[in-house]
């Protein structure tokens, strides 16, 4: 059970983060006009990619780590 815990705080938290980003991004963009492309799209668009792949990878491979080879 510590390493379904864990997998499920890193990821959970990975994920908080990268809304939280986000969110800065969003509101950074509405500070400065020119530069509301890159932060409304090319920067979530990246952070909810790197996340989606993270997430995808993350848990086997800690799960790899923790028990070892079978």
């Amino acid at each position: 059970m510590p390493v379904f815990r864990h997998i499920n705080v890193v990821l959970t938290t990975a994920w908080g983060a990268v809304f939280a980003v986000m969110a800065v991004s969003t509101w950074l963009a509405v500070r400065t006009p020119s530069a509301s492309d890159w932060l409304n799209w090319v920067v979530p668009v990246v952070l909810l990619i790197w996340a989606l792949k993270f997430t995808e990878r993350y848990p086997e491979s800690y799960r790899s780590r923790a028990v070892g080879p079978a």
